[in-house]
């Protein structure tokens, strides 16, 4: 991972991790991708306006 991903990844809530690793157990390579996928787009779905701000300065300060 990059700097920008591996504190993007710090950022996720423990809740979501675990639950990929429930969901993947014994996928294929293209569905983890996808769950992961799936992940991202959650969790910039639930972002406020301020949070997104946030994250931002933090990813890129």
């Amino acid at each position: 991972m990059n700097k920008y991903e591996e504190r993007l990844f710090n950022n996720l809530p423990r809740s979501a991790e675990e639950l990929y690793k429930r969901e993947t157990e014994g996928c294929s390579e293209s569905d983890k991708e996808y769950y992961r996928l799936k992940m991202a787009v959650d969790f910039v779905c639930n972002m406020t306006d301020g949070y997104a701000k946030k994250l931002h300065d933090t990813l890129f300060n």
